[in-house]
Order: C-alpha cells, then sequence, then structure tokens
C-alpha cells in the first residue's frame, strides 16, 4: 500500500496532482507511452494526464469513470464524510455491488481496515472533496473530450449506483475514438463484480489497439 501525505501538511489529492504524480512514474519508470487503466476517481485522473501531456499515453480505459458528467450519488459524499466504521463500510459497499453476494464479512473487514490505515481517511475526504460536492462533480471533462486523440475504451457497469451509466454512453459518443462497454447486471465495480467480462473485453481491445 503507498503512503498517505497528510492534507493538513499541504498533500494535494486533486485530480490534475493525481494525474501529475502518475505521469511522474510513468517517466520514472521509463514506461511512456503507457496504456492507462482507471476506475472512478482514477479514470478522471487518467482523462487529466491523458490531456494535459498525451505523449505519456497510448490509450486509455475508463472504468465507471467520474469526471464525466454532473450527478454524483450523495449516498457516496455521505459514507466518505462519516467516521469509518464497519457498518459504513459495509454500506459502502453495498453501494458499490448490484450483487449483494459481494457484500461479504471479509470484505467489510478489508475495507474498514483500509480506511482505518494511517492517514487513509484523510486521504479519501481530501480526494473526494477536491472532485465531489452536493452540488455535483467537481471537476469534469465532458466538454474537452473531442480533444482526447488516444484510442479509449470505456467500461460501465449498467446498476452502477455511484455515477450513471449515461455518462459513459455520452463520453464516448463524444469522443473521437472511444468504444463502450455496457456490463449488465454489473454495479460501480465492474472489473470485481463482473471481473472475467470485464478483462475479456479489456483484452479484445488492447489485441486490437494500434502499435506504439
Amino acid at each position: 500500500s503507498s503512503s498517505k501525505p497528510n492534507p493538513e501538511d499541504g498533500a494535494d489529492y486533486s485530480v490534475p496532482a493525481l494525474a501529475s504524480s502518475v505521469g511522474e512514474v510513468i517517466e520514472k519508470l521509463d514506461l511512456a507511452p503507457a496504456v492507462l487503466i482507471g476506475h472512478s476517481l482514477g479514470g478522471a485522473a487518467a482523462l487529466d494526464l491523458a490531456l494535459s501531456r498525451p505523449k505519456l499515453v497510448r490509450g486509455l480505459v475508463l472504468v465507471n469513470s467520474a469526471g464525466l458528467g454532473a450527478e454524483v450519488s450523495n449516498d457516496l459524499l455521505d459514507r466518505i464524510e462519516a467516521e469509518p466504521s464497519r457498518e459504513e463500510a459495509r454500506k459502502l459497499l453495498d453501494l458499490f455491488f448490484a450483487d449483494k453476494r459481494f457484500v461479504l464479512d471479509r470484505g467489510i473487514d478489508d475495507m474498514y481496515a483500509s480506511r482505518t490505515a494511517p492517514g487513509a481517511d484523510a486521504a479519501v475526504k481530501a480526494a473526494a472533496s477536491a472532485a465531489f460536492s452536493r452540488e455535483g462533480q467537481a471537476i469534469r471533462y465532458d466538454e474537452r473530450l473531442s480533444e482526447v486523440t488516444q484510442p479509449t475504451l470505456i467500461v460501465w457497469g449498467e446498476q452502477d449506483a455511484v455515477l450513471p451509466a449515461a455518462h459513459g454512453v455520452a463520453a464516448a459518443k463524444a469522443m473521437p475514438r472511444a468504444w463502450f462497454e455496457l456490463l449488465e447486471g454489473v454495479g460501480h465495480v465492474p472489473q470485481i463484480e463482473a471481473s472475467e467480462a470485464f478483462s475479456d473485453v479489456v483484452k479484445r481491445w488492447l489485441a486490437a489497439l494500434p502499435a506504439s
């Protein structure tokens, strides 16, 4: 697990700052141009990097991505603003998964442990408050999608209760080289809830990706 610098000490958890950190890693590891897979807030960070430093990004996979529209679930904000507890962890998983068989004691324990790790809660709250508010998403890229020249795969769980699938549909229409894949009966975390289907979609898309 990565360290969680304290927001009160000036650590920046905004989407552009997260994107900049990813860009630094890509450069240091000599991975450019890289294919970025970003889920939820990570999707917004991947988009930001593709727009700000396009030479670092060969392709994008946006999974139930933030940054593509106004709406975000108030239930998510309730969960993030609450103090971490096992009950809050259960509520968060219940929000994330359409198939409630994934809301298991082990997953609840893992989620609670991750939220109570040193610095984790402050980091989650800082990242969320920089991107979301009760008025909607504060970080938006939907007006700039025509500028995204990289091939992009957009995958969405049809029953996402956090970010609506309509955002992904609209984004795919606005982007010059986008493909949209809807996974039926799946919620906010398709890479877990429908891991095989998700993996198959990504592998098929990667196989057709032009060489860098």
